[in-house]
């Protein structure tokens, strides 16, 4: 078996995990109906509407990582106590910060989710910070032990940081995708967040920690310094959310159906690579 095929099992493989798993998730929080399918759908047209995104590429870890740290503060409790949760969303989010450096940010997401979301704000506030700390420490010693300059590692995570490269390369049917799934998750997200006081406490909870994610997956992706179509990965979280509630209320209209095709055929035409 080569190294791009091998890859690509792998990259297939987590993109099935979390697919599932996060539908399991939007599933127990009510957000989505209990027999809707449509969260796995989007989930996998998304990540993988471009043969770049088929594979290992430089947010595949991270989005792993980022997408635990997800699932441990959509449980935050504000009647119970969340230590545990907290330093593993914490921890999570450092683990994600040696692959991506700018998931440092998301520090500061779960804080923000901690002060409105959590019984015991200050010890988790801290339990957080305890957390992200924890793996660098382990790769420091790692490093001490090794014998490999720390101040190389540091300098290197510094000089990672700069603005995103948008590639002339992307096809205009790249270009299509990212326009229309534009537009139709803009139009969903304020027709969401106008009626969001109709809906129940929890979905409106749930809603709030999606919409906060998807804000710092947007402040992180303006210090990548990568390829502009690896963000998609990042974005994918919050976005899947909000469009699978909205596409699997039982009012859908005939335009539901018609663009929820259309990402399917241009995500076909892009893999099959039939137009170019």
């Amino acid at each position: 078996m080569n190294n791009r095929l091998g890859a690509g099992i792998i990259a297939l493989i987590l993109t099935i995990i979390l697919a599932v798993g996060y539908y399991l998730i939007l599933r127990a929080k009510k957000f989505v109906p209990y027999r809707s399918t449509i969260t796995p759908f989007l989930f996998i047209v998304i990540i993988s509407h471009n043969p770049n995104l088929c594979t290992i590429h430089p947010l595949t870890l991270p989005l792993l990582c980022l997408f635990l740290s997800l699932l441990f503060a959509l449980s935050f409790s504000p009647s119970e106590p969340n230590f545990q949760k907290s330093f593993w969303a914490g921890f999570f989010t450092g683990l994600a910060s040696l692959f991506y450096p700018p998931a440092i940010f998301f520090l500061f997401y779960l804080w923000i989710i901690v002060l409105l979301y959590s019984s015991s704000r200050g010890r988790d506030f801290l339990l957080v910070l305890l957390g992200f700390l924890s793996p660098l420490a382990l790769i420091f010693e790692f490093m001490f032990l090794l014998d490999y300059p720390v101040l190389e590692f540091i300098q290197s995570v510094v000089v990672f940081y700069d603005l995103p490269v948008i590639s002339a390369s992307i096809s205009w049917l790249e270009w299509m995708f990212i326009l229309i799934f534009t537009i139709t998750i803009l139009y969903i997200f304020f027709v969401y967040m106008s009626r969001l006081l109709q809906k129940p406490i929890q979905f409106r909870r749930t809603s709030w920690i999606l919409a906060w994610f998807l804000f710092f997956s947007v402040i992180s992706s303006v210090f990548s310094g990568s390829v502009f179509i690896y963000h998609l990965t990042l974005v994918i979280l919050p976005l899947t959310a909000f469009a699978s509630a909205y596409f699997s209320e039982p009012l859908g209209t005939w335009r539901s159906d018609m663009t929820l095709c259309l990402l399917f055929l241009i995500a076909l035409l892009q893999n099959l690579q039939i137009i170019k």
